[in-house]
């Protein structure tokens, strides 16, 4: 997996989805995932990369989660930020399609935070 670190306002500042602004009064979402054994993110970890979306053709940039955080604690490597519920839903599909194509993800969740 080709990996470049993005900034965590790249990852965060901005729906990871349709690549709106997120500001600090909305109400925001999170897509965890889990990747499959064998995919190393750690050298990563705490930091924002970009992830290819085959399926779609595009970059999205995702967190890496780190061993003491509470989203790896719920079973979660990495986490998108999104700006609704529809957003996460689009992602969600996208990377459930690229998952059956490729050998990154294990799971795929929707949050509300």
């Amino acid at each position: 997996m080709e990996v470049q670190i993005i900034s965590d306002e790249e990852a965060i500042g901005r729906c990871a989805w349709c690549r709106n602004q997120i500001s600090d009064d909305i109400e925001v979402f999170a897509v965890g995932a889990k990747v499959r054994p064998g995919a190393d993110l750690s050298d990563y970890e705490g930091k924002a990369i970009q992830l290819m979306i085959v399926s779609e053709d595009r970059f999205i940039p995702m967190v890496v989660t780190t061993d003491v955080s509470e989203a790896r604690n719920d079973g979660n490597d990495v986490m998108f930020l999104v700006c609704s519920e529809l957003c996460g839903k689009e992602m969600k599909c996208a990377l459930e399609r690229d998952k059956s194509l490729g050998d990154v993800f294990e799971g795929i969740q929707l949050f509300r935070d």
